[in-house]
């Protein structure tokens, strides 16, 4: 059992508190400069805390979730390190890598866990993606599509102000850049092209769109949209031996392999609204073969708090290493770097 303390208490925070497996973590504190909040800390039985120094001073805290605008990261996970506490960082774990650097060094200095709350590792959809790749379902991966969007627009509160590491990049981009750094761990990204857009937060980006490629030639391709009137697939995973198609959180889907036979189907010419075609002919029907999605067992998000758990009183592996958050940061890097530059920028990362 670990024993959390939360540094703001907000909506993220929020979800926390009411998603928590609770044989393995209980709250005893929370600290925020909002008094309402603090009324509330104290409504729900915890102990509430209106300067941090208190906080950290608090013998019962074993663990700090660091739940703040995405500037205040570093400082709060630097201050609960020297006060001896193991952190939990919200994502983005904070906003360049020499503060991520100094965050490290800290946990090391002070002989203390240090994690990122990437939780978005145990959704189903993304877990169905990657066993879609690793199995080999659709052979070689030559693209793989990754977007979320919503209908909305408007971005709410700070996350739409630029000095508090606002804006879609930080804060959905870096879920759907650690997903693919996941699939491809030892893989690396050789050059990333990025472009933004604002439809109506023209202090932050509202529209990203970036294409990452790989090492050995795999293009990876990854949207945020914000204003988007019809939806489309969650991923698209295009091989050479089939393609799979998983349309939205609920893993609604398939996968589609292409026989041998269809090398040998003469090619036909089609008649379409834009005239003759052949290249763009339909494969027929019986060199397709249409597969369900594979099926994911997984014990969600809540797995994430059962491996701190463990990590804390058992030594155990973190799952999500700052080492990891260090390769997303410089990613993300290297899209404020292309969107400002409108060019493409090469790496090796």
């Amino acid at each position: 059992m670990i024993r959390l303390g939360i540094i703001g208490f907000g909506g993220v925070a929020h979800w926390h508190a009411d998603s928590l497996p609770q044989d393995v973590v209980t709250i005893t504190a929370v600290y925020d400069v909002n008094p309402d909040i603090l009324r509330e800390a104290l409504d729900r039985g915890w102990k509430a805390y209106e300067d941090l120094e208190g906080f950290l001073m608090d013998e019962e805290i074993d663990v700090v979730l660091v739940s703040t605008p995405n500037n205040a990261h570093r400082y709060l996970t630097v201050m609960a390190l020297r006060a001896g506490k193991h952190v939990i960082c919200e994502k983005p774990v904070t906003m360049t890598p020499e503060d991520l650097e100094q965050m490290m060094a800290e946990a090391i200095k002070a002989d203390r866990l240090f994690t990122i709350h990437q939780n978005r590792r145990w959704d189903d959809d993304y877990l169905t993606a990657r066993k879609v790749v690793e199995s080999g379902m659709v052979g070689r991966v030559i693209s793989m599509e990754s977007r979320v969007v919503g209908s909305n627009g408007i971005i709410h509160g700070w996350r739409g102000i630029k000095e508090y590491g606002g804006g879609m990049l930080y804060d959905w981009g870096v879920h759907l850049v650690d997903q693919l750094c996941q699939i491809y761990p030892d893989k690396k990204i050789t050059s990333v092209c990025c472009r933004f857009g604002s439809i109506f937060n023209f202090d932050v980006e509202d529209y990203v769109k970036a294409v990452m490629t790989l090492d050995d030639g795999t293009i990876l391709h990854f949207e945020v949209n914000m204003y988007a009137m019809e939806p489309m697939p969650r991923w698209y995973i295009v091989g050479d031996e089939g393609t799979c198609v998983i349309q939205n959180w609920g893993c609604e889907g398939s996968v589609t392999q292409s026989s041998a036979l269809a090398r040998s189907v003469p090619p036909v010419i089609v008649q379409t609204k834009a005239g003759p075609t052949r290249s763009m002919a339909p494969q027929p029907e019986e060199t397709k073969k249409r597969l369900p999605l594979p099926k994911i067992t997984s014990d969600g998000w809540q797995e994430y708090y059962r491996n701190v758990d463990a990590a804390v009183n058992k030594g155990d592996k973190l799952h999500v290493q700052p080492a990891e958050a260090m390769r997303v940061l410089r990613v993300l890097m290297a899209c404020f770097e292309s969107a400002k530059n409108n060019n493409c920028v090469n790496c090796e990362l």
